[in-house]
């Protein structure tokens, strides 16, 4: 949801702060004596079923009305504790550490090979976010999705609405709920997409992430579309990709909120890939319970075999932490015997102090226009 980009901003800071600051003062890594958990919920999805191509799915009409996403947000499901008083980020210090330039940016430059319009949303937040490949860019808004060719920008398929990247006889496939997310998997050369399906929001029923595979590398042909039932709404959820699973993360403050998927099936179109769940005793305390762990995606030649799957985030200590820092899950997943699966925190890393206080609007940090 939009206040997560305050805590990516700081992750992405956190990180380099601590390069620097372990560089500068040598200081080594936190050991952290995380409890190690076995999963609380390991199950086969609800249905399985191959989409129509997306190349013809029906060009999306202008939404007249709003998706659950701003509906949690707009009914202020999420009450922000009155007490917050977040610092004035003008009268800050300088951070000795701060990246003031981009990257490889500052000692090149690289022309611009095209520029072209995407998609627009009409719902706060829109959860933009887009991945690519050779021949595709892939762009998700709440709550469409349209495919572009590369170089030239022009549209492939869509705009749709999200929800016709699955089989419609999925459950919960009907309801175009939103917090899209799409990656490439280069490895197996297949897309990966998911959305959730919130019906608990409006009324009652279960809640379910849907994930879509691509059947090819061509996203706008047809996807393999699975239906897990996941416990409480799966919020704003993170991927990341892993040989031997998809990883997830969600902003659920009660309950499973870390994931795994059977990749190798899911690669394959297999009907039943196995979710393996838990609950994270190590999340961070935040004033308005909203924070999600961000699964780290292996982009390049994989990790060594058996290196298991990771997570990242940070921690305030202005949020009732002992201390700022980022901290590094793992979780094994055994897929022969599942419930042998373990997740834990595995270090607690220092960083220069921050501050990660919201205010009542979440909108700390200015935009452009």
């Amino acid at each position: 949801m939009k206040h997560i980009i305050f805590t990516l901003a700081f992750t992405f800071v956190a990180i380099i702060t601590f390069a620097q600051t372990s560089r500068n003062t040598q200081q080594p890594p936190i050991q952290a004596h995380g409890k190690v958990v076995h999963p609380t919920l390991i199950k086969t999805p609800e249905f399985f079923g191959i989409s129509t191509p997306l190349r013809d799915a029906p060009i999306a009409t202008p939404q007249q009305s709003q998706n659950q996403e701003f509906e949690y947000n707009n009914h202020e499901d999420r009450i922000i504790n009155p007490n917050i008083f977040p610092p004035d980020f003008n009268q800050m210090p300088a951070d000795p550490n701060e990246q003031t330039y981009q990257g490889w940016i500052k000692n090149e430059s690289r022309a611009l090979i095209n520029n072209y319009a995407g998609q627009n949303s009409p719902y706060y937040p829109p959860d933009c976010n887009g991945s690519v490949n050779n021949s595709y860019y892939f762009q998700v808004v709440n709550t469409t999705y349209q495919i572009f060719n590369k170089p030239d920008g022009s549209s492939a398929a869509g705009p749709s609405d999200l929800n016709t990247i699955f089989d419609q006889t999925l459950p919960g496939a009907t309801r175009n709920d939103g917090d899209p997310i799409v990656l490439w998997d280069e490895q197996a050369d297949r897309w990966l997409y998911a959305e959730f399906s919130v019906p608990s929001l409006s009324g009652g029923g279960n809640d379910y992430m849907l994930i879509a595979v691509s059947t090819t590398n061509d996203p706008t042909g047809t996807w393999y579309s699975w239906a897990f039932d996941v416990d409480d709404p799966p919020d704003y959820m993170k991927f990341g990709i892993w040989q031997d699973g998809y990883y997830m993360a969600t902003n659920t403050s009660g309950g499973n909120d870390v994931y795994v998927f059977e990749r190798s099936v899911m690669v394959a179109g297999g009907a039943n890939p196995q979710m393996i769940a838990f609950h994270n005793p190590n999340r961070p305390s935040t004033f308005d319970g909203f924070h999600c762990i961000l699964p780290l995606d292996n982009d390049g030649p994989w990790a060594p075999a058996g290196t298991p799957g990771q997570f990242i985030t940070i921690a305030d200590d202005g949020q009732s932490n002992p201390a700022d820092e980022l901290r590094i899950y793992e979780l094994n997943a055994d897929w022969t015997t599942p419930a042998n699966s373990t997740f834990s925190m595995t270090q607690q890393l220092p960083v220069n102090a921050f501050s990660g206080n919201f205010n009542s609007s979440w909108d700390n940090i200015l935009q452009p226009g």
